[in-house]
């Protein structure tokens, strides 16, 4: 049977083990096998120990199982340690994430300067429903292993857990560095539908969605330029077409092609209505060349 984090939520604890008794044999492996059946992250580890006069490293581990042995899936170096008598290894705050139907392997590496505690009462109150953990000697903190057989006694480690996956969505939030931006709100995640102009980032993609035509500038119902965000050839830097009566650069209006004949600048493009203007005024001076 393993622990079940599953009931671990909004930063409540579960401690492993009591201090009935205390152990040393030199550099070691000791750890709970856990089971969740949510999404969970252990958000930090604390592993009582006492100070023998040495100066050995404590690593805070979390192990994942996978092709029938132990990998590393997160470690840090303790911080707190005492300098004298009992005290506490502590990770810190982590983000170490579980998923259901995955085993893992909590704990910690502990250098043969260390004191533990351990506990084999079965009936113990604090076990939180551990009845099995691993000991293994090994010289500092491998990133695999083969674990040895279960042993019925139990270390005295704190666990502080949190879900990962509030909203149910199948996205790790982002605080446990997963991809969903919004983990109270089923509707927003990485696979969420993007809802334009609402202010909200459905898909996670870092904004809303205020570009539909994809040229470049933010549709006028998000306050952008661009008074037509179905088409990308209309926007506030697009080259007006005269005559057309389609307002090409967002000025509020089509440009009037007398206009622009009137102005000599025919650098702009021409539409039907302009180039049959133009054809038209070129037709009239050739007749009266002609009379002449």
């Amino acid at each position: 049977m393993q622990l079940l984090l599953a009931s671990l939520a909004l930063a409540e604890t579960d401690q492993i083990g009591g201090n009935d008794s205390d152990n040393n044999e030199g550099d070691m492996l000791k750890l709970v096998v856990v089971e969740v059946d949510e999404v969970v992250a252990i958000t930090r580890l604390r592993f009582a120990v006492s100070d023998e006069g040495g100066t050995d490293d404590i690593d805070l581990v979390v192990y994942q199982w996978v092709d029938e042995e132990y990998s590393l899936l997160g470690s840090v170096a303790a911080s707190g340690l005492p300098d004298d008598g009992d005290g506490t290894a502590d990770s810190g705050e982590v983000a170490w994430v579980l998923q259901p139907g995955e085993q893992y392997a909590v704990g910690a590496h502990l250098g043969g300067s260390w004191v533990y505690y351990y506990s084999d009462n079965s009936d113990d109150p604090w076990f939180g429903g551990v009845t099995g953990s691993y000991r293994y000697a090994v010289d500092a903190t491998p990133d695999a292993f083969d674990p040895p057989d279960l042993e019925d006694y139990y270390y005295d480690m704190t666990i502080d857990s949190e879900p990962a996956d509030s909203d149910a969505d199948g996205a790790v939030a982002a605080t446990y560095g997963g991809t969903d931006c919004n983990d109270a709100d089923a509707s927003v995640g990485p696979t969420g539908v993007e809802v334009a102009y609402d202010g909200v980032d459905q898909d996670c993609d870092g904004t809303d969605l205020e570009d539909l035509d994809g040229d470049g500038a933010a549709g006028s119902e998000a306050g952008g330029p661009d008074c037509d965000d179905s088409a990308a050839e209309i926007n506030a830097s697009a080259a007006e077409v005269c005559g057309d009566e389609i307002d090409q650069d967002c000025s509020g209006a089509d440009l009037a092609c007398d206009e622009v004949l009137a102005s000599g600048d025919c650098g702009c493009d021409a539409g039907s209505a302009s180039a049959s203007l133009v054809a038209a005024v070129a037709g009239a001076a050739l007749i009266r060349r002609r009379r002449r």
